[in-house]
Protein backbone atom coordinates (compact mmCIF):
# COMPACT_ATOMS: atom_id res chain seq x y z
CA UNK A 1 0.00 0.00 0.00
CA UNK A 2 1.19 3.31 -0.92
CA UNK A 3 1.23 6.18 1.78
CA UNK A 4 1.13 10.12 1.24
CA UNK A 5 3.81 10.19 3.39
CA UNK A 6 6.63 11.88 1.36
CA UNK A 7 10.42 11.40 1.31
CA UNK A 8 10.65 15.00 2.68
CA UNK A 9 8.84 14.34 5.69
CA UNK A 10 5.58 13.07 7.28
CA UNK A 11 2.03 15.01 6.31
CA UNK A 12 -0.58 15.36 8.34
CA UNK A 13 -3.76 13.49 8.51
CA UNK A 14 -2.78 10.80 5.75
CA UNK A 15 -5.84 9.64 3.62
CA UNK A 16 -5.57 6.29 5.22
CA UNK A 17 -6.48 7.72 8.54
CA UNK A 18 -9.19 9.78 8.15
CA UNK A 19 -10.69 6.15 5.93
CA UNK A 20 -10.22 4.02 9.28
CA UNK A 21 -12.27 6.74 11.44
CA UNK A 22 -15.05 7.04 9.39
CA UNK A 23 -15.50 3.42 8.54
CA UNK A 24 -14.66 1.25 11.12
CA UNK A 25 -16.35 0.35 14.25
CA UNK A 26 -14.38 2.06 16.71
CA UNK A 27 -14.89 5.36 15.09
CA UNK A 28 -13.64 8.82 16.32
CA UNK A 29 -12.40 6.77 19.29
CA UNK A 30 -10.33 4.74 16.61
CA UNK A 31 -9.25 8.06 14.60
CA UNK A 32 -8.19 9.87 18.18
CA UNK A 33 -6.02 6.99 19.03
CA UNK A 34 -4.64 6.81 15.81
CA UNK A 35 -4.34 10.40 15.25
CA UNK A 36 -2.15 10.47 19.07
CA UNK A 37 0.09 7.98 17.86
CA UNK A 38 0.80 9.28 14.39
CA UNK A 39 1.38 12.97 15.86
CA UNK A 40 3.75 11.44 18.43
CA UNK A 41 5.53 9.84 15.52
CA UNK A 42 5.48 13.14 13.61
CA UNK A 43 7.08 14.76 16.19
CA UNK A 44 9.81 12.46 17.43
CA UNK A 45 10.73 12.53 13.32
CA UNK A 46 11.08 16.33 13.02
CA UNK A 47 13.63 16.19 15.64
CA UNK A 48 15.41 13.45 14.41
CA UNK A 49 15.34 14.95 10.78
CA UNK A 50 16.56 18.20 12.45
CA UNK A 51 18.96 16.46 14.79
CA UNK A 52 20.30 15.23 11.23
CA UNK A 53 19.65 11.46 12.94
CA UNK A 54 18.71 10.39 9.30
CA UNK A 55 19.19 6.62 10.25
CA UNK A 56 16.58 7.17 13.51
CA UNK A 57 14.04 9.25 11.21
CA UNK A 58 13.67 7.03 8.52
CA UNK A 59 12.97 4.10 11.15
CA UNK A 60 10.52 6.67 12.80
CA UNK A 61 9.18 7.67 9.14
CA UNK A 62 8.54 3.50 8.35
CA UNK A 63 6.79 2.70 11.35
CA UNK A 64 4.33 5.58 10.55
CA UNK A 65 3.61 4.18 7.24
CA UNK A 66 3.44 0.67 9.07
CA UNK A 67 0.49 2.25 11.13
CA UNK A 68 -1.12 3.86 8.63
CA UNK A 69 -0.86 -0.16 6.33
CA UNK A 70 -2.34 -2.04 9.49
CA UNK A 71 -4.93 0.85 10.36
CA UNK A 72 -6.19 0.31 6.46
CA UNK A 73 -6.43 -3.34 6.96
CA UNK A 74 -8.22 -3.18 9.95
CA UNK A 75 -10.43 -0.55 8.01
CA UNK A 76 -11.05 -3.41 5.60
CA UNK A 77 -11.80 -6.35 7.87
CA UNK A 78 -14.15 -4.18 9.73
CA UNK A 79 -15.61 -3.42 5.86
CA UNK A 80 -16.18 -7.18 5.35
CA UNK A 81 -16.83 -8.43 8.50
CA UNK A 82 -20.11 -6.00 8.30
CA UNK A 83 -20.57 -7.15 4.69
CA UNK A 84 -20.90 -10.64 5.89
CA UNK A 85 -23.18 -9.86 8.68
CA UNK A 86 -26.05 -8.35 6.43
Amino acid sequence: MQTNIASSGPTDKPRAVRFFATNCAGGQRAYNLVMSIYDGLKDAAKVLREADKIEQYKEIIAAMEKLLELHARVAELEAENTELKQ
